[in-house]
């Protein structure tokens, strides 16, 4: 019993977490690289995988914002 409280409360805490990571993620892109919005759908932590898996595709440079938002995404600890 004691074992399913604790799994299901670090599951809580983890969900917890990567939303609060999520949320500091887009108010930082909204002040910071804002034309992410208007390229690609963020709302959640799978949209993140795929703008990676867009930069990976497309060799997109440095400074564009995808790789700006995706350094960000890893500093975060979300990718």
């Amino acid at each position: 019993m004691i074992n399913e409280f604790e799994r299901m409360y670090s599951t809580y805490i983890f969900k917890n977490n990567e939303k609060t990571k999520m949320s500091t993620l887009l108010k930082w892109s909204e002040s910071n690289v804002p034309k992410i919005f208007d390229l690609h759908q963020v709302e959640e932590p799978g949209d993140v995988k795929m703008i990676e898996k867009y930069c990976e595709v497309y060799s997109l440079s440095d400074n564009s914002a995808e790789s700006l938002f995706l350094n960000k995404a890893k500093e975060l600890g979300l990718i």
